[in-house]
């Protein structure tokens, strides 16, 4: 059991003082408002590690597949095998966006595959749309800017 006691720190109702979070087995098993200082001390507690996490990852992701696109253009401009395994290392490095998404998804809201499995699907749809209206937008205002 890890105990961290926090001056002020973000939560779901907004911002508190002296709140004491105790966690158990890597799960947030308590929140205490007004309470006494005991355990590791902070000054600020924000609860935004898993999504910097994976905010981070995916950009690391994307990078990796623009880097892997530039050398097969760059080694294998014609084609062939080392084209061929470039695009093989491309793939699997998009493949593993939405897998990486999916089991990060599961760990972080600890519940079973079905409920995680319907948040990913339903996140996904979200994003989807949301993005869909990203790039209609700048598009619109590409084509207005002509």
């Amino acid at each position: 059991m890890t105990v961290i006691w926090a001056e002020r720190a973000l939560l779901p109702d907004g911002w508190a003082e002296n709140v004491r979070v105790t966690v158990e087995q890597d799960r947030i098993a308590a929140v205490e408002k007004d309470a006494a200082p005991q355990g590791h001390r902070t000054g600020l507690l924000l609860p935004a590690l898993a999504n910097l996490h994976s905010h981070a990852f995916l950009c690391l992701d994307l990078l990796l597949v623009l880097l892997v696109r530039a050398l097969a253009q760059w080694l294998a401009p014609g084609g062939g095998a080392l084209a061929t395994s470039f695009a093989w290392v491309e793939g699997l490095l998009l493949a593993w966006m939405p897998v990486y998404l999916l089991l990060m998804q599961k760990r972080v809201y600890a519940q079973g595959w079905p409920m995680t499995v319907w948040k990913y699907f339903v996140l996904g749809t979200c994003y989807s749309v949301l993005l869909s209206f990203a790039v209609v937008a700048s598009m619109a205002i590409g084509l207005v800017a002509m």
